[in-house]
């Protein structure tokens, strides 16, 4: 009878120090979790975006980025299905779609914590400003407009389309054309815009 209970009081203390290992080992992953978290997080400390930018050159994440300057150099590229787009969409739609057409090439990049967006201009990045898309769309004026002078040259359209048209190209006055680059910008970054820690592992300071 002593060793039955014995036997009993053994098989029952064995299960309770099984569960005391068990609950030891789950203990110690939880620590060794919780540091590598820890560890993690100092390693995450905000990097400044143009240090990490330029730390990188052309070459981010296996993407060869273009130099803007050479990008818009010429606009021969510029074909007049755009120009068709521009008088139908009108001046912020069609725009927006010529730039928008180009970004696959690899010219901008942009984050979600910040409205900014970003170009690499051969030897460092620097920042797309509201002034540089303007210059920017102001060259692409002028080659649309001739492109808009030959279209004319040849077909017959009435006045009303013509002004219609010019306006849509020109994008009206100096306040309106400003007003016009805000919502341009706007699109580009909504398209271009990356959660910098989820797509490059970085956090990054502005």
């Amino acid at each position: 009878m002593n060793l039955t209970h014995n036997a009993t009081f053994t098989q029952q203390n064995n299960i309770l120090i099984k569960q005391l290992l068990d609950k030891i080992n789950n203990l110690e992953r939880r620590v060794e979790y919780l540091e590598s978290n820890k560890s993690l997080q100092k390693k995450a400390k905000p990097i400044n975006v143009f240090k990490w930018l330029n730390s990188h050159g052309a070459e981010i994440k296996n993407k060869t980025f273009q130099d803007y300057n050479l990008v818009f150099e010429k606009l021969e590229w510029i074909k007049p299905i755009y120009l068709t787009f521009i008088c139908r969409k009108g001046s912020v739609i069609g725009y927006s779609h010529i730039i928008l057409n180009k970004l696959k090439e690899n010219i901008f990049v942009a984050f979600k914590s910040r409205k900014k967006i970003f170009y690499f201009n051969g030897k460092k990045w620097k920042i797309f400003t509201l002034e540089k898309l303007i210059q920017l769309i102001r060259k692409i004026n002028r080659h649309m407009l001739g492109l808009f002078l030959d279209w004319t040259s040849q077909e017959q359209i009435s006045q009303d389309k013509y002004n219609e048209y010019s306006k849509h190209i020109l994008g009206g006055d100096t306040r309106q054309r400003k007003k016009n680059a805000v919502q341009i910008y706007g699109i580009l970054w909504n398209k271009l815009k990356k959660d910098s820690e989820k797509s490059y592992n970085v956090r990054l300071s502005f």
